[in-house]
């Protein structure tokens, strides 16, 4: 009985141990870290009942803060220009016949991610960051282009113009997860818009990978 107790009680011991090593509510140090990103975006845009608007390679860069609520749990924010958009190949008809044309959406947002981050420390130097939480953008700019093969009828308005459908303001989840090595960052990110940026009888939905690098301080 004393060693059936022994070995259930170093068992607990090491659970104990084990639980605390992945989850740690000591004091995070320090409590503020900043630092900037920069990286590749790969957008697309959903369709509700239509085929969705394909995919295009756009960028983001800024700064980000980080304030630790304790050792395993951070809360993640930052001010970020970010390209997103679309790229397809619709039909329309002209002079009778059907043709093809080629359509890019590269809208400019300023964005603001407002993060809960999960961090574990797989040795001295080395963190593993998970992370969830919402993000907020408004437009700034950025083109619709249209390009016929003959030239004729081609087009390059103003994204957010005055006869634009599109509504400047988004909002949407954000979910990633990346490694901290030393004051380097490297991580990847998958948004998905939860407002409908159309004004038209469309309704669509703003999409994008994220791939980033970045440096803390």
């Amino acid at each position: 009985m004393k060693r059936a107790l022994l070995v259930i009680s170093l068992l607990l011991s090491g659970l104990a141990v084990q639980a605390q090593a992945v989850f740690s509510t000591m004091e995070a140090e320090p409590k503020w870290t900043f630092g900037v990103r920069a990286g590749v975006n790969l957008p697309w845009m959903q369709v509700i009942d239509r085929k969705n608007r394909g995919m295009r390679v756009g960028y983001h860069a800024g700064l980000v803060a980080d304030y630790g609520i304790i050792k395993s749990i951070h809360l993640k924010t930052g001010v970020l220009l970010s390209q997103k958009g679309f790229s397809d190949t619709p039909t329309t008809r002209r002079a009778g016949a059907v043709v093809s044309y080629k359509r890019k959406g590269t809208p400019l947002y300023i964005e603001v991610p407002v993060l809960g981050s999960y961090r574990y420390s797989m040795s001295r130097h080395v963190q593993f960051q998970a992370d969830l939480g919402p993000y907020f953008a408004y437009g700034v700019g950025g083109k619709m282009e249209v390009t016929f093969d003959d030239g004729v009828g081609n087009q390059s308005p103003d994204y957010f113009g005055s006869e634009s459908s599109y509504r400047r303001f988004d909002v949407g989840v954000q979910v990633g997860a990346g490694l901290k090595v030393s004051i380097l960052y490297l991580g990847v990110a998958f948004q998905g818009g939860l407002f409908n940026i159309n004004t038209g009888t469309s309704k669509l939905f703003n999409n994008n990978l994220m791939f980033s690098l970045g440096a803390d301080i």
